[in-house]
């Protein structure tokens, strides 16, 4: 996985501390795409950019799809996410 430049994940089950493993392993991506439906875990801008500040040092493009049925608390939701910068 050290050569690995791109990683699509499609429709994630993962918990966010199994996908931490897995990128760990993946020191030089440099494009990360991750469909996520459903996973309130996942929904964490603060932690993503923990991650690809320590991890992914070489990330140039991470597009994060993120899909939620429940509508409560979308304000929540959206400035949890908004908390992200990079």
């Amino acid at each position: 996985a050290n050569y690995l430049k791109e990683l699509i994940i499609n429709d994630c089950k993962a918990t966010f501390e199994n996908l931490e493993l897995l990128l760990k392993y993946t020191p030089n991506l440099e494009i990360f795409s991750i469909f996520i439906a459903n996973n309130m875990d996942m929904f964490d801008g603060i932690r993503w950019q923990k991650l690809i500040e320590t991890s992914l040092k070489h990330l140039s493009v991470f597009k994060f799809h993120f899909q939620d049925k429940k509508f409560d608390k979308p304000m929540q939701k959206l400035n949890k996410c908004r908390k992200m910068r990079i």
